[in-house]
């Protein structure tokens, strides 16, 4: 792993260890790679990323974006959701 590589990995780290008990709550949103995304977004500042992070965890308890039904059609005898 390079330099750069080792020093971004870290940044992930460190976002995770500052996301708490955030991290296990939503593991499936919470991965590497949407930490990543928002630390490239926000030039890499763990404390600009982790704020929105909670802020986006806080949204996504609200409207809870996972249980929207993307079925199109209804199927026969079938609920649509």
């Amino acid at each position: 792993m390079g330099r750069m590589n080792e020093q971004r990995w870290m940044k992930i780290v460190q976002v995770r260890e500052l996301l708490g008990s955030l991290a296990a709550e939503m593991p499936a949103f919470l991965s590497d790679t949407t930490i990543r995304r928002f630390l490239r977004a926000r030039n890499w500042s763990t404390e600009q990323a982790t704020k929105s992070l909670k802020e986006t965890v806080k949204w996504r308890r609200q409207y809870r974006p996972e249980s929207i039904c993307w079925v199109l059609s209804q199927i026969p005898n079938q609920p649509l959701c």
